[in-house]
């Protein structure tokens, strides 16, 4: 119920933020919701579906235990493998992963970025005045 009331109102403010609620393709977002609907009924209550879906998840899993291996295999510690030393506080980390130069050299290109369009804006042109 929670879920259906959910649908109800996401769509509804989708409609009350469109431009033009009279061109709101009602039976196409009717036809998406069946769909997930009867998707949803398949995966969860027709046995054949279901396995298919728990084999896909076992694939996904083999997946990530393949990548969380090869990062802590290529980047130690920092890619999920045990410490070399004891974490006696961890409050301090988070202080090291804020200002690390790294980081920051990325922040510093992505402001510069963000602020160098919108000081360019329009990419350098000169906006045209009309003449009088």
């Amino acid at each position: 119920m929670q879920a259906m009331l959910g649908i109800v109102v996401f769509i509804s403010v989708a409609w009350l933020l469109s431009r033009d609620r009279r061109q709101v393709p009602w039976r196409t977002i009717g036809t998406g919701i069946l769909l997930q609907a009867v998707l949803a009924y398949l995966l969860f209550h027709v046995p054949v579906f279901a396995s298919a879906l728990l084999g896909l998840n076992k694939v996904v899993d083999a997946v990530q235990t393949a990548t969380n291996a090869g990062t802590s295999f290529v980047f130690g510690y920092l890619g999920g493998a045990p410490p070399p030393f004891d974490i006696a506080d961890t409050n301090g980390m988070y202080l090291f992963a804020f200002f690390c130069p790294f980081r920051r050299k990325i922040l510093v290109q992505w402001f510069a970025l963000v602020f160098g369009q919108l000081r360019i804006g329009n990419g350098g042109e000169q906006e045209s005045k009309p003449s009088r």
